[in-house]
């Protein structure tokens, strides 16, 4: 049903939009006042005010409240209430708000709209209420019911909010900092503003940021006619002084930046806004490790090391780097000035490399916010294998030993491919190599530094004399990457000596000892000297003063010395005889002779006045003057007994000496005589040029004169001898041989060969026959001297059983005498005798004893044995005590007998070495033994020279005729004969009255002398007599031979090894096991040095070392 009063409430609907509009209106209006007041309120504030950052904060949020609120109340809501107007104000309330406004409307509106609600509710057909509502609603349709809502007041509160809308565009247009300013720093509430000063602050820096963990310089720069002092940097409520560089710049330091900071500056009344440090992460290196995988053949363990800049590798290692980072994007690394990139792989970059040389890595992280980090520098040192080491040392006398002994100390920083010794013989008077050999030593090859010990004896190099041999040993590394490399050691080069620089090194060796021992025994007459005065002197005092302790030590430290200086001589006499031995310069029968003569100089010292000086020395501590005088006696007694002995060990080795000078000149002659004849061969045959065979012969005529100079010097030296050899002149064949080798000479001057060489032939015929006679003479001499010291020690043997049997004589007398008996002066005076017969006999022995060695020392201790004996005994009678004395005596007669038997002993021995039997043999108590086969030798030697002479002689006869000079040779010769002939006949005689059966052709041998003697005598010098003496000279071979079957088949004797031992001695060995263990030392307990230390080492095993090895075998050579 339709209402009635529809007009009435659509001009209520109108009346409630207008009067939502004029509300909207108005809060606009109220708005724009309220907003434009209170801005300008608080912008005059803080124009003037310049709040702090808080204060501006309050007025920002309080306008912003106040702008809020009345945008809500004033605008928002009539805006939202004018949109739904229908539901902001019922029709009921729009009919008060009329009936209020139009009084003469009052209710009736309001109560038409509630008839007209009942009308409708009712829904019933009341035409009289519906006419009366149309009847309302036509009288108040008329009244404009939106004239109620009048504009009047909302355009009164126009011109209130024109007036702040006005100050505001006034200012904008005029003073616009005044409104943009202080509005700006509101709005910006949370910046810092200052308020306009005298000064002004200037950041420096247009960006703030810093890499982490590192250092940002802050600076401001202030200018104005008023700066402040101070500056304040305030952060995290703490406020530090800036530091001042000048009046106008301030700065500060951030240390290690870790994290952003927020700050300001402050100063005087200056405040900055709030400033912002950004950190950007750095990029870091945290760590690092390194894979080395090394070398096979250097044995090493691979190794992992970390955080390591500094990497010492083995050439040829492989390393493997992983770099741990962090804030990191990219990892560069420069090798060598060149650019390389590591590889991602996960958390780490990967770099490798293959070490050839060294090398310096340098590396740096980055990122986007950092290219420049800083560097990590790797240096890869890369050790190239070293050279091996090697160091030789060899140990050898000062007379040339041909046995050579290498102690050698290799080393290496990783071991060995081998070891080898290479050994180079050059000829003559050339570079040129006749032969060379190489060897490879064993060695451990393993062992970084080891020992190694080289035998080499000369003899087996088949080098030949005047060629030189070197030795070089070489050491080869296990490199395997550029080859095993090399080492050589120094080369050792040996000249194998000619026999006449080893006979010059001999001889000269030999004089040095020589002379050395005449100053022993000179020095020993001195100490004898000595002994004799201190002796006197200490007689006469009553006691022993410090200064007789002085002259005592002297004395005792003089008698040491010398017998440490016999100690030496004896010692490197044996020397000279081992080396004499090996260069077979002295003959089987002289090294005998040496062999005797040394065994006589070990028994000089004797041990007994070693006990004396330590008995001396007791006594001058306990002061007692009349031991010391007795000792002292004991003492002089014992140094003229050693004077004795080196007196005659000298005289001894002069003798020696001039029969090895003899034998050396005889056999130089022979060499020189071959070489005449040789020379005589190729000028005949003319296999040689001219001027060369005529300067062999000069050469040959040069040394012949040498040689004759040196025998005239044999003969002066001779002389002085206490046995001298018996030398005739040789004047006429020295001549003779010079006359034709000049004649030879001046016919190959001349080119005629023939006669030259004719010449030359007999020149070496006659040095031949010279070399033979001189030969002849010396044996003769020798063999002469031999039975006159044999036939003087028979007679001294004799003396000594008479003397003997004198005092066994005088003993037994004297036991039957009483005390008071006048026989007992016969009896003294007969001692006396007897003593005094000892005294000749005594001399006697010392004589012969510096002519033989055979006769031995202990030989003269039993004669001083005997001399004490007798004076005990003299003493003893002499104070009529005659049991003393016959004890003294029983002992001396003991005494004797043991001389005689030494001296019988003697006398064997001196008969044996000349080929005659003992004594003892021709009563059946022997056998032939060696004797005969020795004497016949001789004989036959001798026969031999005698044929030589036979066939010089033969030459001379037939080229000159019989001359005086001849018939004085053949009579000569005559003469030798004569003696060998004897000599045999003698041997044969000993033979049966030994009991020997047979003569096994010696009768015919000696029927044949007597008939070459005949026919010599006769100077039927021919053909017949030479084969004569061929076939004597072949019986005696045959004979010679026959005698020494036998003594085989009778005595089989075991022979001594009499060569040198050449191997390891224990003091070798022990010093071998020592460094043996020193070797295990290092295997055990191997050291990881670096190349430096390495070297070090090596150097020290060189030098701790050596010294060793150079005394302990140089023990062994002397």
């Amino acid at each position: 049903m339709n209402r009635p009063d529809q007009q009435l409430i659509k001009n209520i609907e109108d009346f409630i939009r207008k009067y939502f509009k004029n509300r909207l209106f108005k809060g606009l209006i109220l708005s724009i006042l309220l907003v434009s007041s209170v801005f300008l309120f608080l912008n005059f504030i803080e124009y003037f005010a310049y709040l702090p950052q808080w204060g501006r904060m309050i007025f920002f949020y309080s306008f912003l409240l106040l702008f809020v609120s009345v945008l809500v109340y004033y605008v928002l809501v009539p805006a939202w209430k004018l949109i739904g107007y229908r539901k902001s104000m019922s029709v009921p309330e729009a009919a008060r708000l009329i009936g209020h406004y139009f009084p003469e409307v009052n209710d009736k509106l309001l109560n038409t709209l509630q008839l007209s609600d009942d009308y409708v509710l009712n829904q019933k057909e009341n035409e009289l209420l519906l006419a009366a509502i149309r009847q309302k609603t036509e009288k108040l349709s008329v009244i404009p019911f939106i004239n109620a809502v009048s504009n009047r007041d909302s355009v009164k509160y126009l011109k209130y909010s024109a007036i702040p809308l006005s100050i505001i565009v006034l200012l904008l247009l005029l003073f616009p900092a005044f409104v943009k300013n202080p509005a700006q720093r509101i709005l910006l509430y949370n910046t810092q503003f200052s308020k306009p000063l005298s000064f002004e602050v200037k950041m420096l820096q247009s960006e703030w940021n810093v890499l982490q963990n590192e250092d940002f310089l802050f600076q401001i720069l202030v200018t104005g006619s008023e700066i402040p002092e101070l500056f304040f940097l305030e952060t995290n409520g703490t406020r530090i002084q800036m530091n001042k560089f000048n009046n106008n710049e301030f700065s500060h330091v951030f240390k290690k930046v870790g994290q952003s900071v927020d700050f300001r500056i402050s100063g005087g009344e200056y405040l900055s806004n709030n400033l912002f440090l950004e950190v950007f992460p750095k990029p870091l290196l945290l760590s690092h490790e390194a894979f080395i995988s090394f070398p096979s053949y250097t044995k090493r363990e691979n190794e992992t090391l970390k955080d390591q800049a500094y990497f010492s590798v083995p050439e040829g290692s492989k390393v493997l780097w992983r770099f741990y980072t962090r804030d990191t994007d990219s990892l560069f690394l420069v090798v060598d000035s060149i650019d390389q990139t590591a590889i991602r792989e996960g958390t780490y970059w990967t770099y490798n490399i293959s070490a050839s040389k060294p090398a310096k890595i340098r590396l740096r992280p980055t990122n986007r916010y950092s290219n420049h980090s800083e560097e990590l520098i790797i240096t890869l040192d890369v050790v190239a294998d070293e050279y091996p080491t090697i160091e030789i040392n060899q140990v050898e006398d000062e007379l040339m030993r041909k046995k050579k002994y290498f102690s050698g100390l290799i080393g290496d920083d990783y071991g060995f491919s081998k070891l080898s010794v290479t050994l180079s013989i050059k000829m003559k008077g050339s570079e040129s190599v006749r032969k060379e050999a190489s060897n490879t030593l064993n060695i451990d090859k393993d062992v970084l530094r080891q020992q190694f010990f080289h035998y080499l004896d000369l003899d087996s190099t088949e080098a030949l004399p005047g060629e030189s041999v070197s030795v070089q040993f070489a050491i080869y590394d296990n490199d395997w990457i550029k080859g095993p490399k090399v080492r050589y050691s120094s080369v050792f080069l040996y000249q194998i000596a000619s026999m006449e620089l080893l006979d010059s090194l001999s001889k000269s060796k030999e004089d040095g000892l020589n002379e050395r021992m005449e100053a022993a025994l000179k020095d020993s007459k001195e100490i004898q000297k000595e002994i004799t005065d201190f002796a006197r002197k200490l007689m006469l005092k009553k006691e022993i003063d410090w200064s007789d302790r002085q002259n005592l030590n002297k004395l005792v430290e003089k008698q040491q010395q010398l017998d440490t200086e016999l100690e030496k001589l004896k010692s490197e006499r044996e020397t000279l005889n081992k080396f004499n031995k090996q260069n077979r310069l002295v003959d089987e029968k002289l090294l005998e002779k040496q062999a005797q003569i040394d065994k006589l100089l070990e028994e000089v010292i004797p041990e007994d006045i070693k006990k004396m000086m330590e008995e001396l020395q007791k006594l001058m501590e306990e002061l007692n003057k009349d031991q010391i005088a007795e000792m002292l006696k004991k003492m002089e007694s014992s140094s003229k007994d050693i004077e004795k002995m080196l007196d005659r060990n000298l005289s001894l080795l002069k003798q020696l000496q001039m029969e090895k000078a003899m034998n050396e000149l005889l056999s130089k002659l022979e060499d020189l005589s071959k070489r005449l004849e040789e020379n005589a061969k190729n000028t005949l045959e003319k296999n040689l040029e001219r001027e060369e065979l005529g300067d062999t012969l000069k050469d040959i005529q040069q040394k012949f004169d040498e040689e004759m100079s040196k025998l005239d010097s044999l003969k002066k030296e001779n002389e002085w001898l206490e046995s001298p050899l018996q030398l005739e002149e040789t004047q006429t064949d020295e001549q003779a041989i010079n006359m034709e080798m000049e004649e030879g000479q001046q016919q190959l001057d001349n080119k005629k060969s023939k006669e030259s060489s004719a010449h030359q032939k007999s020149a070496s015929e006659k040095m031949k026959s010279m070399r033979d006679k001189l030969e002849m003479m010396m044996q003769m001499g020798m063999e002469q001297q031999m039975a006159e010291d044999a036939n003087a020690l028979r007679f001294l043997l004799e003396n000594v059983l008479r003397i003997s049997l004198s005092q066994e004589e005088l003993m037994q007398k004297l036991s039957a005498l009483r005390r008071d008996d006048p026989g007992y002066v016969e009896i003294i005076k007969n001692q006396s005798i007897v003593s005094e017969s000892f005294r000749v006999v005594e001399d006697s022995l010392v004589a012969l004893s510096k002519r033989q060695s055979m006769i031995e020392n202990f030989v003269f201790d039993e004669i001083k044995a005997v001399k004490s004996r007798v004076v005990e005994a003299q003493t003893s009678m002499k104070d009529r005590v005659t049991g003393n004395a016959l004890s003294s005596q029983q002992f001396a007669m003991m005494g004797l007998n043991n001389l005689a038997l030494m001296l019988s002993e003697a006398l064997k021995n001196m008969q044996e070495s000349m080929g005659m039997p003992s004594p003892g043999q021709g009563e059946g108590k022997g056998k032939p033994g060696k004797n005969p086969g020795k004497g016949l030798q001789n004989m036959r030697e001798l026969q031999e020279s005698l044929g030589k002479q036979l066939k010089d002689a033969m030459g001379e006869n037939k080229g000159q005729g019989q001359g005086k000079g001849m018939s004085e040779e053949i009579a000569r010769m005559a003469a030798q004969q004569e003696a060998i002939r004897q000599q045999l006949k003698n041997m044969i005689d000993d033979l049966k009255s030994e009991g020997s059966t047979g003569d096994g052709g010696l009768n015919k041998v000696l029927e044949q002398m007597e008939s070459f003697e005949e026919e010599l005598i006769n100077k039927r010098l021919n053909q017949e007599l030479l084969e004569m003496q061929n076939e004597i000279v072949i019986r005696l071979l045959e004979s010679e031979k026959a005698q020494k079957e036998r003594e085989q088949e009778e005595r089989r004797e075991s022979n001594e090894f009499k060569g040198e031992n050449i191997g390891n001695l224990r003091e070798n060995m022990e010093y071998k096991k020592l460094l043996e263990r020193q070797r295990e030392t290092l295997k055990v307990n191997p050291i990881d040095f670096q190349p430096f230390y390495k070297q070090k080492v090596n150097q020290y095993f060189i030098r701790s070392n050596v010294t060793i090895i150079n005394e302990k075998i140089n023990r062994n050579t002397q």
